[in-house]
Formats: structure tokens, C-alpha cells, sequence
């Protein structure tokens, strides 16, 4: 379980960071994210504009016999105060 949450950090790192390798490596090929409005995004989508707002976040993760552990899918929920 501790693997995993390393992997997530550096996810979210390389996110930050705009690391397009490490992120590409730590997404599976068929990943979606589901944005706070709805919207599904998968790996090979670049979103237009911008979006800002406080979220949970839900992330799966599959482990690759060749890649590792990769996320596939994660949704986005505004935290609405």
C-alpha cells in the first residue's frame, strides 16, 4: 500500500511539475479523468482554458505486468462550500 501512495505522489509531482514523461508513464494509455463539470478527458486530450476550484479527488489505479502501477481513471468533484 505504501508503493501505491509513492506512485500517486510522484503522479501528482509530475502533474505539477508538467514532468510529460513521468506523467505519461504514470497514466495508462485508456485513462479518463472525469472533470468537475462533467466533462471525460482522456490521456491524449489537452483541455482548453482553465478551471480553479477546491476538489476531492477519486483515483484507480491498475498494476501492468510491464508498466507498474498506472492510473486509469479519476473523477474530480468540486468541493462546494
Amino acid at each position: 500500500m505504501d508503493h501505491l501512495r509513492d506512485v500517486e505522489r510522484q503522479r501528482l509531482q509530475a502533474l505539477v511539475a508538467r514532468d510529460m514523461a513521468t506523467a505519461q508513464r504514470l497514466h495508462a494509455d485508456d485513462y479518463v479523468l472525469i472533470t468537475p463539470r462533467g466533462a471525460a478527458l482522456t490521456k491524449r486530450i489537452s483541455p482548453d482554458g482553465t478551471f480553479s476550484a477546491q476538489c476531492w479527488h477519486t483515483d484507480c489505479y491498475r498494476r501492468d505486468p510491464n508498466a507498474g502501477w498506472q492510473a486509469v481513471w479519476s473523477q474530480a468533484t468540486a468541493i462546494v462550500p
